[in-house]
């Protein structure tokens, strides 16, 4: 059968809604980048459901001494209105990430858990692993 927009799964109704149709599911994969330096990326994936997307990638940054602010670009769909935080691990850095998903963007900036932003330098050759969920507008 060909596929219709009109198909999907009405969740938490007797009766079909137009405001409880989940007819918008994908999963995929996605290329993180950092405009600085190049990232090697091992595996980086997204499921969306509805306007949540999941993602989750593993990336190492390469040797550098790049002072630029660190960031993960070529989120797989652009932030909603408000911010979210994803979270992570590098490998060599003591404490745990927090990367924090910009709002109206496909960017998003990483800091230590301390709150202090971390330059690209400061994740040399360092893998990096993280997961998290945000609002697509």
């Amino acid at each position: 059968l060909p596929a219709a927009t009109d198909h999907g799964i009405y969740l938490g109704v007797n009766s079909a809604t137009a405001s409880n149709l989940l007819d918008d599911y994908e999963t995929g994969t996605w290329t993180p980048s950092n405009s600085d330096v190049s990232l090697s990326v091992t595996s980086a994936i997204y499921v969306k459901i509805g306007t949540l997307c999941h993602v989750q990638a593993y990336v190492t940054f390469p040797s550098n001494s790049n002072g630029s602010a660190a960031q993960i670009e070529g989120l797989p769909f652009t932030a909603g209105a408000s911010f979210a935080y994803l979270t992570g691990r590098a490998g060599g850095v003591s404490s745990q990430v927090v990367i924090q998903v910009n709002s109206g963007t496909t960017e998003a900036d990483i800091y230590n858990e301390a709150d202090a932003g971390l330059a690209n330098s400061a994740l040399t050759g360092a893998y990096f692993i993280f997961s998290g969920t945000y609002v697509t507008s």
